[in-house]
């Protein structure tokens, strides 16, 4: 974002490899990095009056974004409109009242090394404005740093500082609790602290290291200095590390995105392999692999068959003659169906006609992003020769 901002605007794709890589780790952080991204273009709108091309990179980025993503949001948004699931009308947590701690207190708890507030945010936000100190003793004609970094170092310090104070219980949640109840815990944004606390901590280094009689020594001492946060780390993860088990049932919570009339108890104590509803039939062979599921049934009569699986859209039946099956939710909204006759059947999740184009749409979209890519960086090399 800084390059298309303030530096060099035809590396946009930067911005754009970043921010795909955010999102397809985690969608919360990607919001959470929209959230944070804002700010900075509306405030920089004079940067993009005074060059519109930054402008249509800008626009442009984000036309990647969506599209070399469709395969991803767009069946995501498919599966969530088409059922009831829990998280959907039942929360499992408020942003305004999960995990927020007094805004002083996470400095307290940073130094204790809480594990959602880690000590690294105290330790770099003193040693950053210990370092601004210093710097704003020296007269400024004396020193080489161009203003508009220093600018940008003093706006990312003061951006922590207010990320932090989002990231607190101080700020009124409860009035934006309507829109942005998604992120689910305000500490989403100390990660964005942590990284802008770097940038202009090392620009203030960048300072002092320019200007240092003795660059050796100085570089000496700024290592061990810094060097103590990860040997604090280290020390408290050897004293205070805890071990968890967890289970299967307990990811998001056990139930964010089950359908939501499923009964987990039940669930749990579900047959773990094809199990026969109604029929005179038998299961000769059984084989799960990944979501793929092979299963032999013999059959005198229209027998239905439940599946260890949770239904969603997407999932296909086939028989050894390649004719197509109609899945559909049963009891506790397992897969079921309906075996007519003695065969091999295999079940397995090959995504919806809106999974399949998107899927074709992003590739086509990552080959013009890759040639674009590559051209941008043969053609200047071209131009020198």
């Amino acid at each position: 974002m800084y390059e298309v901002i303030k530096g060099d605007f035809k590396k946009w794709y930067i911005l754009v490899i970043g921010f795909i890589g955010v999102f397809l780790s985690h969608v919360l952080s990607a919001v959470t990095v929209t959230l944070v991204l804002i700010p900075f273009v509306l405030f920089n709108y004079k940067a993009f009056l005074k060059n519109s091309k930054r402008f249509t990179r800008l626009i442009l980025s984000g036309i990647s974004i969506l599209m070399l993503t469709m395969y991803y949001w767009l069946p995501l948004l498919e599966q969530m409109s088409s059922y009831e699931y829990f998280g959907k009308n039942n929360p499992v947590f408020n942003i305004s009242t999960s995990g927020n701690y007094p805004f002083f207190e996470i400095f307290s708890m940073s130094l204790n090394n809480e594990i959602v507030i880690p000590y690294i945010l105290s330790a770099s936000l003193v040693i950053v404005i210990i370092s601004r100190i210093f710097i704003n003793k020296v007269k400024f004609d004396e020193i080489q740093l161009m203003e508009g970094e220093l600018a940008l170092a003093d706006m990312l310090t003061l951006t922590s500082i207010f990320l932090v104070f989002l990231s607190s219980s101080n700020f009124p949640w409860v009035v934006f609790e309507k829109y942005l109840n998604i992120l689910q815990f305000s500490h989403r944004f100390l990660p964005f602290v942590i990284l802008f606390l770097s940038l202009s901590g090392g620009i203030y280094f960048y300072y002092y290291y320019s200007h240092s009689k003795n660059k050796f020594r100085f570089t000496i001492l700024a290592f061990i200095l810094l060097s103590l946060v990860p040997l604090n780390q280290l020390i408290s993860y050897k004293n205070n590390a805890t071990f968890f088990n967890l289970q299967t049932y307990d990811i998001g919570v056990g139930k964010e995105y089950l359908p939501i009339d499923t009964d987990i108890e039940i669930l749990k104590n579900s047959e773990k392999s094809p199990e026969i509803l109604s029929g005179d039939a038998q299961i000769k062979k059984y084989k799960k692999k990944g979501s793929e599921i092979v299963v032999s049934i013999s059959t005198n009569s229209d027998t239905v068959v439940q599946l260890p699986l949770i239904y969603y859209n997407g999932y296909s039946i086939r028989n050894e003659l390649s004719e197509k099956i109609l899945p559909i939710p049963g009891e506790n909204h397992l897969i079921t169906f309906k075996a007519k006759k003695s065969g091999i059947y295999t079940i397995k999740y090959t995504g919806t006609t809106i999974k399949r184009v998107t899927s074709i749409v992003s590739l086509i979209s990552l080959l013009f992003f890759i040639l674009f890519i590559v051209y941008s960086i043969f053609t200047p090399f071209r131009k020198k020769k």
